[in-house]
């Protein structure tokens, strides 16, 4: 999990598929408007209902 996963901190890692990430990044093209709203609108659904439920229930995640 990482150094803070290695220390004993809780961490996720929700992984999104990354394979057109390079097409643009770090180029001229790495703008805005390349976001495809509704993949952005999923991921974001996937974070907001992960962290809802991890927050609502009464899980030690230190263990």
């Amino acid at each position: 999990m990482g150094l803070l996963g290695d220390t004993g901190m809780p961490v996720v890692n929700l992984r999104a598929r990354a394979a057109r990430y390079f097409d643009f990044h770090n180029t001229e093209n790495d703008t805005l408007d390349k976001i495809n709203p509704e993949i952005m609108s999923f991921n974001t659904g996937v974070y907001a209902m992960f962290f809802y439920l991890g927050a609502e229930n009464n899980i030690n995640f230190r263990k």
